[in-house]
């Protein structure tokens, strides 16, 4: 979409691209962190508002969108998916421990 809609060279929108995991993968450790802190409802919740707002960013662009607009959608994916999905403990990894 980005090299029909925006025209953006294939390299471009590589480096775009990898917004959303960069930021995936910084916002994951530090929001197991926090999610000690907070509880793992008030982390969801805020992940799955920071991708809600990422897709409502996304469905405003117009053709003439600027690219940190983009970017800041990406990133915001990127922070929400982090924040919601982060590792949870498993049943049997527990178990052992034990």
């Amino acid at each position: 979409m980005m090299e029909e809609v925006y025209h953006y060279r294939i390299a471009q929108v590589g480096l775009l691209s990898a917004a959303r995991p960069l930021v995936f993968a910084l916002s994951s450790p530090i929001a197991g962190y926090l999610t000690v802190r907070v509880g793992e409802r008030v982390s969801a919740v805020a992940g799955a508002a920071s991708v809600t707002l990422s897709m409502v960013i996304f469905a405003l662009l117009g053709l003439h969108a600027s690219l940190p607009l983009i970017i800041l959608a990406l990133c915001l994916s990127g922070l929400g998916m982090g924040v919601a999905s982060r590792p949870r403990p498993r049943p049997w990894a527990t178990r052992s421990a034990q």
